[in-house]
């Protein structure tokens, strides 16, 4: 699925509307990611640019981390992980069966 995003959505905005898309509250994207609901409001409102989460939030959303970052403030490093995320979908199309994303070293 594909959404649409204005390019003055912010991070925050573009998870809200992804979430709500999906019909999930604060607290039921939290526990698919291993974080508190704070921590959702806390993205969602702006408060907190908390990159190193971007990558599993973008696979529990099923969406690219570039598309939830507007302005491509994703450090390399990140990237790398993305294409490790990629891969490992590729070769195990039913790792999240297999391995919790709170267990995964990315």
């Amino acid at each position: 699925m594909s959404y649409y995003f204005k390019s003055t959505d912010t991070l925050g905005k573009r998870i809200r509307k992804i979430r709500i898309l999906k019909g999930w509250t604060q607290k039921e994207l939290a526990e698919k990611v291993n974080l508190s609901q704070s921590g959702i409001y806390q993205l969602e409102s702006d408060k907190c640019q908390q990159t190193r989460r971007i990558v599993a939030l973008s696979k529990v959303l099923g969406v690219q981390p570039e598309e939830l970052d507007p302005f491509e403030r994703l450090p390399t490093i990140n990237k790398k992980r993305s294409e490790r995320f990629n891969l490992l979908q590729q070769v195990f199309p039913d790792w999240q069966e297999i391995i919790p994303i709170s267990e995964l070293q990315i």
